[in-house]
């Protein structure tokens, strides 16, 4: 991601140009085999906010989705807990489509 910040905005523009649905994912985890030596490219909380601030300004699809309703009920739903062990990756794309990702207590 530090490679990327200050460039994923026209990769996006691009993709939305040529009817390609792409979405930034701004969040970087240790890797599956708990190595992570991968968070050395991980934003800092300044950076982050930055990414935010552009994405929020630059996705109307991401502005609608914040200004629902029950947008912060929805967040809620996402809250830690240790019964549900759930990944990151069940959490950003397979609790989209209703399913689970099964996980171990490590990987949380």
């Amino acid at each position: 991601m530090k490679a990327n910040k200050n460039d994923f905005g026209e990769v996006l523009k691009w993709a939305h140009e040529h009817k390609i649905r792409a979405t930034t994912d701004y969040i970087i985890m240790a890797r599956y085999d708990h190595t992570a030596d991968n968070l050395a490219n991980r934003l800092d909380v300044d950076e982050v906010g930055r990414v935010i601030n552009d994405v929020m300004l630059g996705d109307e699809t991401y502005q609608d989705e914040i200004l629902k309703p029950d947008f912060e009920d929805n967040c809620k739903k996402f809250v830690h807990n240790p019964e549900r062990r759930l990944c990151g990756v069940g959490v950003s794309s397979l609790q989209r489509q209703g399913k689970n990702c099964k996980s171990d207590s490590r990987a949380l």
